[in-house]
């Protein structure tokens, strides 16, 4: 079997924006308005953070000329960092038991509406964080209570670390993801091995990306980062002249 892989990948960055986004500044606003108002708390957070991803997507299957799959799709999802205690020791800390869930985290992962509409994230993202919050007090004076009881740990490296402050802000230079161009593209690349006997995979397979994250800290961090990306994958798989398959792979 004579069996080619070639992958073309294609990724580009943005360049830099001095300008805030205005989501950036939603984010900020309520982390802040969040960490404000958690100062009453007994066990208030010494940090947290907001980041939401989108993701733009097209991608596109071919074989010998027709269309395997092809799809449009794009959702955003917002994710909360949020720590009780200090950078020494918090919230984080691993459990030093035999259970195999002692170290086990939740993540505060919730998909959000694309459109950003300003009272909807407001919403989620006091609600995300109310919910991290509870966990990460939970999580820590269980910590401590683990901590007292069991031998000195041989690793007494912090739980965290400050990280430098960063504000930057990318400029979005999206590309139009058109499914029905780029399907008709697709189509077209595998389309010449209809004619080829000997070859029975003919396979292409396309993506576009357009990724967006947006991110705040309560260290003062604010980064907008864009990114797109194309990636393009050929397959074919032929016989040999005697019809045996030849297990040669090329990639």
């Amino acid at each position: 079997m004579n069996k080619l892989l070639l992958t073309l990948v294609v990724v580009s960055f943005s360049t830099f924006s001095a300008a805030e986004p205005l989501l950036i500044k939603t984010m900020d606003e309520e982390l802040q308005g969040f960490l404000q108002d958690s100062k009453k708390q007994e066990l208030p957070p010494y940090y947290a953070s907001y980041e939401i991803t989108e993701n733009e997507t097209v991608s596109v299957t071919s074989t010998f000329g027709s269309i395997l799959t092809n799809d449009y799709s794009k959702s955003a999802t917002l994710d909360v960092d949020l720590r009780v205690g200090d950078y020494q020791f918090d919230n984080t800390h691993p459990l030093r038991n035999n259970s195999v869930f002692g170290n086990y985290r939740e993540s505060f992962s919730k998909p959000i509406p694309t459109d950003y509409q300003p009272t909807a994230l407001k919403n989620r993202l006091w609600y995300l964080s109310e919910q991290a919050y509870r966990k990460a007090k939970t999580d820590y004076l269980t910590a401590k209570a683990n901590d007292k009881i069991q031998a000195d740990a041989e690793d007494s490296s912090a739980d965290f670390s400050k990280g430098p402050v960063k504000v930057h802000f990318e400029k979005i230079e999206k590309d139009p993801l058109d499914l029905d161009f780029w399907t008709q593209r697709i189509k077209t690349i595998t389309q010449p091995f209809k004619s080829r006997p000997d070859i029975y995979r003919a396979d292409a397979n396309f993506v576009a990306k357009n990724e967006i994250r947006w991110f705040v800290n309560s260290e003062g961090t604010k980064v907008q980062h864009f990114q797109k990306s194309y990636y393009l994958t050929l397959m074919v798989v032929s016989r040999a002249e005697d019809g045996m398959e030849i297990p040669r792979h090329r990639t």
